[in-house]
Formats: structure tokens, C-alpha cells, sequence
């Protein structure tokens, strides 16, 4: 019978709000571009990115905080990032002037409000500022990795204890018919001795022709059982672990994590 079990497993991810980039001299179409691809090369699986829609729609929570008397810009995209469920705020500024274009990166953590990373940069063009920010992301994503929970090292040990021990289940009547099996042949061994003897050797009196006879016979009788024992333990295990399906451990990414599928098959 085929049984299978699926664990659900949180992935952990940084969760990252990132607000529409300010800009100021630069035309807008290139500050959306260089925005969005940006937020495309910070995605991943361990990197998770709030859409300007999500801010928006929160936009009426950001309204009550200036009314409340939040001052602080940055403090009160913190905290509107963290009603979103976005542990960090990715914040952006670029600048262009007749000396050319600048740009400003700070990544704060929604928590307590301290920048995680930043990055700061004058460029002559575009192009070179493009360039740039395409070589910042794999910074700030590393960055972001790095605040993530570090999985415990004997979660994987064990995980892996368990899935070994279904492997070698079906064999252990076939170890025991094994060590039976031996000390069967042991104790034929000794009742062949008591044969020989009786055979070749003189005794004293017919008691003690009598104890040897009944020792031999109670050896011989003993080995051929634990032979007999042992011989259908060993056939028992190889027909149970050819009859038994491997157990299969598979990891399948889902949208708000993983799932570890366990199956096999009952023997």
C-alpha cells in the first residue's frame, strides 16, 4: 500500500518594500525603468519585493501617521513598510544636474530604522548609472540573505536519520537470521564432535557413553533449528526489501515556501 506525507515548510524571506523612486531632473520613463529593473534583479526566492500597488493601497495608513505628527519621512515609510509585513524598506534618490547624475540607495530595516546597506554614486550618464545599479543589486541581495534566519544543522541531521532508517528496516530480521544462522553451525560443530567420539574414543562407563550421546543430540538438534530459523529470517528480509518501494524524499518550491513530499510504500 502506497502511503505518502507532505510537510509544509516555511521558506524564510526578506520582505522588501520599495516605494516609487524619487527623482528629480532625470526624465521620469528612465527613473521607472531603472526602477523596475532593479526590483527585478533583487527578486529571488529568498528576496521578496512589494509592488508600488501594495504601498498603495496602504497609502491611507501613511496619511493617519502625518496626521498623528510623524515628522520624519524615512521613520514613517518604516513603519508603513512594516504594516505592509515588509521587514525592509528600500529607499531611492536620483539626481541629475548639469554636473551630471547622481543616485543615493539605503535599505532600512523596518524594526528599529538603521540602514542595513546604502550605496551612493556620481555618474556621467545613463548608461554608467545603469551599469552602476545593476552592480549594486547583487550587493543589497547578499545583504538581505545575510539577515535570514540560519537553518539548525541538526534539523538536516536528523531529517536525514530518519529517511536512512526506513532503508535498512526490512533487513534486520535478516541480520538476526544471520547471527542464528552462525550459532547454529556452532552448535552442529560441537554435536559432530560428540559423534567422533562416541565413534573412536573409550569411555569409562555406559553413563558416560549416555551423557555424550544426549549431549550430542541436544547440540545437534539446537544447531539444526537455529540453522532452519536463520535460513527463513534471511529469505524473509530479501523478500520484504524486494517487495518494499524506497522511501523518496522530494523538496517542491511553492509561492509562500516549500513542501518536503515523503512516499514510499508499506510493505
Amino acid at each position: 500500500m502506497m502511503v505518502s506525507a507532505v510537510v509544509m515548510v516555511l521558506a524564510s524571506v526578506a520582505r522588501v518594500a520599495a516605494p516609487t523612486w524619487e527623482t528629480t531632473g532625470l526624465d521620469k520613463a528612465v527613473g521607472t525603468a531603472l526602477e523596475t529593473r532593479f526590483g527585478s534583479l533583487l527578486r529571488s526566492e529568498q528576496v521578496a519585493v512589494v509592488s508600488d500597488r501594495d504601498i498603495e493601497q496602504t497609502l491611507g495608513l501613511q496619511r493617519q501617521r502625518s496626521l498623528l505628527g510623524c515628522d520624519d519621512q524615512a521613520q514613517c515609510l518604516a513603519e508603513l513598510s512594516g504594516a505592509l509585513g515588509a521587514e525592509f524598506l528600500l529607499s531611492a534618490l536620483l539626481v541629475q544636474t548639469k554636473a551630471g547624475l547622481t543616485a543615493n540607495l539605503k535599505l532600512i530595516a523596518t524594526s528599529d530604522g538603521h540602514t542595513v546597506i546604502s550605496a551612493t554614486q556620481r555618474c556621467q550618464t545613463e548608461r554608467e548609472l545603469a551599469d552602476w545599479l545593476d552592480a549594486q543589486a547583487p550587493r543589497f541581495h547578499a545583504a538581505l540573505v545575510d539577515t535570514l534566519p540560519k537553518a539548525a544543522p541538526g534539523a538536516a541531521i536528523d531529517a536525514s536519520a530518519r529517511v536512512t532508517k526506513t532503508s535498512w528496516v526490512p533487513w534486520v530480521p535478516g541480520a538476526v537470521g544471520l547471527a542464528a544462522a552462525l550459532t547454529g553451525t556452532v552448535f552442529w560443530g560441537i554435536s559432530r564432535g560428540s559423534v567422533s567420539r562416541l565413534n573412536t574414543a573409550d569411555f569409562a562407563d555406559a553413563t558416560a557413553v549416555h551423557s555424550e550421546r544426549v549431549a550430542g543430540q541436544r547440540n545437534e538438534a539446537l544447531g539444526l533449528g537455529l540453522l532452519v530459523g536463520g535460513g527463513v529470517a534471511m529469505l524473509g528480509s530479501v523478500v520484504w526489501a524486494s517487495l518494499s518501494k524506497p522511501v523518496a524524499v522530494t523538496l517542491v518550491p511553492t509561492p509562500t515556501g516549500a513542501a518536503f513530499v515523503v512516499s514510499g510504500a508499506l510493505p
